[in-house]
């Protein structure tokens, strides 16, 4: 029992290592929070944290590969349990704007500014199993009726994304003015809108009826 504890405990450590830093970077951003603050706030010497991560840059990349997982085991969570494509996608608009409302307004932009190897990889990853959820989301609309047969799937979902990326751009929206769960909420409108048939309109209508988005 004791050489299996031995051989797991450094694997649980690291994941809770990563766990905890990542809600840390979502509340706090990444600039301002440095190793020694992480290890403060976990509990844990500056020691064990650097035999795990030996710099911030390489817990932040283990940090960013957590949050993609994560949200690909939501995707595959919301595919189970919805009733059609327009109903995935409300769910999915629901966890999105909970979690615009948790991150630091700074995260994204920080990211891409002063790790922008790390940016580029996982933005790499990210936009890869995006895309590939949005043209599956958008073929089984087609086939059930909701969305417009004539929509070119992958330049629609290209159209989305690219409207996405600009979410976290203060010059194009000034977080003073607009809150990044409004622009979020118009993106998604505007895109369902240009892409749902009758039916489509229709259902979009009942399940989005909630006046708090």
């Amino acid at each position: 029992m004791l050489i299996m504890q031995l051989f797991f405990e450094p694997m649980d450590t690291r994941t809770r290592i990563i766990e905890e830093s990542a809600a840390l970077f979502m509340k706090q951003g990444i600039r301002g929070l440095t190793m020694s603050e992480i290890a403060q706030s976990m509990g844990i010497s500056k020691r064990t944290l650097y035999e795990h991560f030996s710099n911030k840059e390489e817990l932040l990349a283990a940090c960013m590969d957590f949050w993609h997982q994560d949200s690909c085991r939501m995707y595959e969570s919301i595919k189970e349990t919805a009733p059609n494509p327009l109903e995935v996608i409300h769910q999915h608009f629901k966890q999105t704007v909970i979690v615009l409302g948790q991150v630091h307004p700074n995260l994204i932009s920080d990211i891409r500014k002063y790790h922008p190897a790390i940016w580029q990889k996982q933005y790499q990853l990210m936009q890869e199993t995006r895309h590939s959820f949005t043209i599956e989301f958008l073929e089984q609309g087609k086939e059930q009726g909701f969305f417009r047969k004539e929509i070119n799937n992958e330049i629609a979902s290209r159209l989305l994304y690219a409207q996405v990326d600009h979410l976290h751009d203060s010059e194009l929206f000034p977080p003073q003015r607009f809150s990044r769960a409004d622009v979020f909420r118009e993106i998604i409108f505007v895109f369902l809108r240009g892409i749902c048939s009758e039916k489509g309109i229709k259902e979009m209508e009942r399940i989005f009826e909630t006046p708090n988005y």
